[in-house]
């Protein structure tokens, strides 16, 4: 495990800040954007527009970060389109 025996760190990051945002990134900080605010919603309530990342800081090789079932299938789906568009299905690993 890492620090105090949790896997992964969370933080938010304003999303205007591009220096902040990049500085994460360049930290090993993945972005999840499937956590954002919708738009509609920042500016109906006077929200920042706040930008969430997760790092895995465990050392276990075996762990497996969660990932969103919602944002699995979109990812699921995106592969499959995208092997149809070579005109023809590939066959998934």
């Amino acid at each position: 495990s890492g620090a105090g025996g949790f896997p992964e760190l969370y933080l938010h990051v304003d999303g205007r800040n591009d220096a902040a945002l990049h500085l994460y990134q360049s930290l090993g900080y993945d972005p999840l954007p499937r956590w954002d605010v919708p738009e509609w919603k920042e500016q109906a309530l006077g929200l920042v527009p706040n930008r969430y990342h997760r790092k895995v800081i465990t050392l276990d090789p075996d762990y497996v970060p969660y990932q969103d079932p919602v944002e699995q299938e979109m990812e699921e789906e995106a592969a499959v389109a995208g092997r149809r568009q070579l005109g023809f299905a590939v066959p998934s690993p």
